[in-house]
């Protein structure tokens, strides 16, 4: 039950309420449990996990501070007191980005702004990148690639997806895809994303998918993560190809990202009207900015769907897949066994082909590659099927739909039996009407 808080080699020089029915978000809930707040937390970078297996914090965006800013007090009287200067404030909430002043340590800022009462929580503003980008696993272009090697690969076969068009295709479904971007001028694509959508990385209106040729997170890679949204956006296209594409760019080309940027995302989604959030992307830890606007993405009706991460271990702490909003999906080999790199536990909820799966690619071309973020999108794809088909459920009832259509996978005597969630995404079940809930 849910939840408790491949190397692929580059083949070329890197340049490199219901879906229908939105209500107003209400205030979101508390969480409960071990992420519950009750009182003015200090988040300390120590208590956060950087990685699965891995020890001290992740890392986070420097001199920047993530305040919940206690009711009488305001932003401005904070940076007035304290010296701080206002990055952005999240409107309709008391989240803001604060930058701190000059030769300030978290750690100091976080506990005088937490012990005089100004703010209820205080954390670092993380890190998030993809999965892949955190494993440095890159997509395997071939040139010699056509659509007809796209659109028959066995993957897509084993979802039933082809027999599920036949009574669905995801109409008048958006789905937003939280990533590096989107090429707009890939011919399987152009048609599907009539919207521009929004870059939380430059920012701007420009959320093109492309390299930049500088090694951002200085891992020695470039670009790693070039093509990574719109190889996922490919992947949604393929199993829902009527529904819209909402490109939403939060990770820059090496795939990474700040959490506030994800924040700023999903909520930026939501007020697009998006039915169902793609985040193939996340982190070792939690964040409250991100699960609180989650939870009002959760109450506006719209359906989040996210990588358990490609660490290849029993693993709950992959945020925010492990958050009970979010459907967690892992990844599966050609066999339906577990894909060697992903990760498994009682988080994950159902799991996808994610093994040298062909999609779409920059250069108007198409790319082979492996992940748990290529898994990803199989279920947001099957979660938009299911939204066309009733668009009046509720995206609780959308997970459940999407679980009870899968088929069931006996791994009798490996590590990971029971521990994949409820078997491999179905999507003839979901448009036919007779998954199980």
């Amino acid at each position: 039950m849910k939840k408790q808080t491949l190397s692929v080699l580059a083949a070329f020089p890197l340049l490199a309420a219901g879906c229908g029915d939105r209500l107003a978000a209400p205030e979101p809930e508390a969480p409960e449990g071990p992420l519950a707040t009750a009182k003015p937390t200090l988040i300390l970078e120590a208590e956060v996990p950087s990685s699965a297996g891995g020890s001290g914090p992740p890392p986070s965006a420097y001199g920047q501070l993530i305040a919940e800013v206690s009711p009488g007090w305001s932003v401005d009287d904070i940076n007035a007191t304290w010296g701080t200067t206002t990055i952005d404030d999240m409107p309709g909430s008391p989240f803001a980005l604060l930058a701190m002043p000059s030769g300030s340590s978290y750690y100091t800022m976080a506990t005088a702004l937490l012990s005089n009462g100004a703010c209820v929580t205080c954390s670092p503003n993380y890190y998030t990148e993809t999965p892949e980008a955190e494993q440095g696993t890159i997509a395997f272009y071939e040139g010699n690639l056509e659509p007809s090697d796209f659109a028959d690969q066995d993957a897509f076969d084993r979802v039933r997806a082809t027999a599920a068009h036949v009574a669905g295709t995801g109409a008048g479904v958006t789905v937003a895809v939280l990533d590096t971007g989107l090429d707009f001028t890939h011919p399987d694509l152009m048609a599907r994303a009539p919207l521009n959508g929004w870059d939380f990385v430059a920012p701007d209106s420009d959320p093109t998918d492309q390299i930049d040729g500088v090694d951002e997170d200085g891992d020695g890679i470039y670009d790693e993560a070039a093509g990574h949204g719109t190889h996922v956006a490919g992947i949604i296209h393929a199993m829902a190809p009527s529904a819209t594409i909402l490109p939403v760019r939060v990770l820059n080309s090496d795939g990474v990202g700040t959490l506030y940027a994800v924040a700023q995302g999903v909520n930026y989604a939501v007020d697009q009207g998006a039915d169902v959030i793609n985040l193939s992307l996340g982190f070792s830890g939690y964040s409250k900015l991100l699960h609180t606007v989650i939870q009002g993405a959760e109450a506006a009706g719209v359906v989040t769907v996210g990588s358990a991460g490609n660490s290849g271990i029993y693993f709950t702490s992959h945020f925010p897949s492990n958050l009970p909003e979010v459907l967690s999906v892992g990844a599966l080999n050609a066999t339906d066994h577990k894909a060697s790199f992903s990760n498994f536990g009682p988080t994950v909820e159902i799991a996808a082909p994610g093994e040298s799966i062909i999609s779409t690619y920059l250069f108007q071309g198409y790319a082979v590659w492996s992940g748990t973020s290529m898994a990803t999108p199989f279920v947001a794809g099957a979660a938009a099927l299911a939204c066309e088909m009733s668009p009046q459920m509720s995206p609780a009832e959308i997970r459940a739909t999407v679980t009870g259509a899968a088929t069931p996978l006996s791994h009798t005597g490996f590590p990971y039996a029971g521990l994949l969630g409820a078997g491999r995404v179905d999507l003839l079940p979901i448009v036919l009407g007779t998954a199980e809930q």
